[in-house]
């Protein structure tokens, strides 16, 4: 007869139930330790863009209220500072170079501004790379970034060391930045940027190289334009292109960009002079290794916004000598000069503006897109009524035509009559004849005396560079001329804002009438 079996006794069950529960909450443990020992590090990037070194609020002709400038934007990127996460400062260009404050400085009030700042990196202002600009020399504005840089020249006259891709740092996260530059650079800065699809090549292998340095995250800042909606355009490009990027900032045609999105890819641009600033909010799970946060956002530089107190003492004197200045008598206008006029470039304004280019650059012709609004009355000329005319200062080329290429250029330009970018005359006439076939619109080409130039005879024509970036379907036969061998096509450093100072300076007294370059003609009149 078998022996009856026995079953455990309750102390023994008590001790055995909890070896198992013991054993469950260790397995539990375990499974969830990776996911509560989690660190999610944070980070800010701020940027700005297209400052124009403008230190001083604005007054907007739509709101009439004074806002952006550096000086407000300086407060609002302290006081960002001071909420705790760690930040990094980038700038897309356009920093320095474009204002009152910074023209009668020559750019050295904006830097000290930037210095103070302490910019992380940013892409190149083109004042520091003019071959005849030496102020900035030895401010501290942090390294240059230029990835589409080709070749650089040994001596660089630049405040700051140019690199071709740059890691930082700041709480154990590491960022990785390329900067894609788009806009052609001054010729003395002997500066080579590769393009499109060769710039693209080379964005691959300056991604390799910043890959070796291990970085959370992947940024792009990009400098393109200056046409509206051509920052973001690109942006959509490379986005597509680079999917790896996190992050695309954007400057160059002044547009202000809140946020958009294609892919994994944010997009953000933080607008002109400074009256916005961008902010970008990153978080990043150190454990899980993932990116956890990307949120863009623009903080209004508003009117009620007050000014950085310690920058405003540190150039607070200077800015009260910058105003005085402004205020100085350089010529005197005979005669009230229109701004506006029934077509683009034949205002008594735009006729000044061409009179000065044309003097400096000796051009026979000058293509002149509308830049000026403002008229001009008749008294004294100050320095300010300069800035007033011409806000925004472009630089200069020349091409040299004969009288079929010109025609052709004309043909192309009548398709846009009636926009902002059709481009006025200088220094010749012609007829638009409406009515007639495409190609045979534009006739009777003459010199001031009413000559016809001779069909051998090559012109020297003068344009506004950025004209030559524009949309190649807008521009295709302009860029088609000014790029064959026998255009001679020079990019010069002179803008158009210095020229004219230095005109009406050299004239003393202006007197001039508008005179009409566009002849409007009726169908099949000849």
């Amino acid at each position: 007869m078998k022996s009856p079996v026995r079953l455990p006794d309750r102390r023994f069950r008590l001790f055995f139930s909890r070896v198992l529960r013991t054993l469950f909450s260790c397995v539990v443990l375990l499974c969830v330790a990776p996911r509560s020992a989690a660190r999610e590090a944070r980070l800010v990037l701020l940027h700005t863009a297209d400052v124009e070194g403008h230190l001083r609020a604005l007054r907007r002709r739509e709101v009439r209220e004074h806002s952006g400038g550096l000086l407000k934007a300086a407060a609002v990127i302290d006081d960002i500072r001071r909420e705790g996460p760690p930040t990094l400062l980038v700038d897309l260009g356009g920093l320095l170079s474009g204002s009152l404050e910074a023209e009668l400085t020559g750019g050295t009030l904006p830097a000290r501004a930037a210095a103070w700042l302490q910019y992380d990196i940013r892409l190149p202002d083109p004042l520091e790379l003019r071959s005849e600009r030496t102020a900035l020399r030895g401010s501290l504005l942090g390294p240059v970034l230029l990835s589409n840089a080709e070749a650089l020249p040994n001596q660089l006259q630049l405040s700051g060391t140019v690199v071709t891709h740059h890691l930082a740092e700041i709480d154990g996260i590491r960022v990785g930045f390329l900067g894609l530059y788009e806009v052609p650079l001054p010729a003395a800065s002997g500066i080579r940027l590769a393009e499109k699809e060769a710039a693209e090549r080379l964005m691959t292998a300056r991604l390799q190289e910043l890959r070796a340095g291990s970085p959370h995250f992947l940024v792009l800042l990009l400098r393109s334009g200056p046409e509206p909606g051509r920052v973001r355009e690109r942006a959509r490009h490379l986005a597509g292109r680079f999917p790896e990027f996190d992050l695309i900032l954007g400057g160059g045609d002044g547009e202000a960009v809140r946020s958009a999105a294609w892919g994994r890819t944010l997009f953000s641009q933080a607008g002109r002079h400074a009256r916005w600033v961008g902010r970008v909010d990153l978080g990043y799970d150190t454990v899980r290794r993932e990116r956890t946060v990307a949120r863009a956002d623009l903080v209004e530089v508003g009117m009620d916004q007050e000014e950085q107190r310690e920058l405003n003492r540190l150039l607070g004197r200077d800015l009260a000598g910058i105003a005085l200045d402004s205020e100085r008598i350089i010529g005197a206008n005979v005669r009230v000069l229109e701004g506006t006029s029934r077509w683009p470039g034949q205002s008594g304004v735009q006729r000044l503006i061409s009179e000065a280019i044309a003097g400096e650059l000796e051009a026979d012709v000058v293509l002149m897109e509308k830049q000026a609004r403002a008229a001009l009355g008749a008294g004294p000329i100050r320095v300010r009524d300069v800035f007033r005319l011409l806000p925004r200062a472009s630089r200069l080329a020349t091409v040299e035509l004969n009288p079929a290429e010109l025609r052709d250029i004309l043909e192309e330009n009548a398709a846009l009559l009636g926009t902002d970018s059709f481009l006025g005359i200088f220094g010749m006439t012609y007829r638009h004849l409406p009515g007639n076939p495409v190609g045979s619109t534009i006739d009777d080409l003459q010199l001031p005396d009413g000559a016809r130039p001779h069909g051998r005879r090559r012109l020297r024509v003068a344009l506004h560079a950025h004209i030559l970036e524009e949309d190649e379907e807008v521009r295709a036969v302009l860029r088609d001329v000014s790029a064959r061998p026998t255009s001679r096509l020079t990019l010069h450093p002179l803008d158009s804002r210095r020229l004219l100072l230095d005109y009406i300076e050299r004239v003393e007294e202006i007197d001039l009438r508008p005179q009409p370059g566009l002849l409007q003609a009726r169908p099949g009149q000849r």
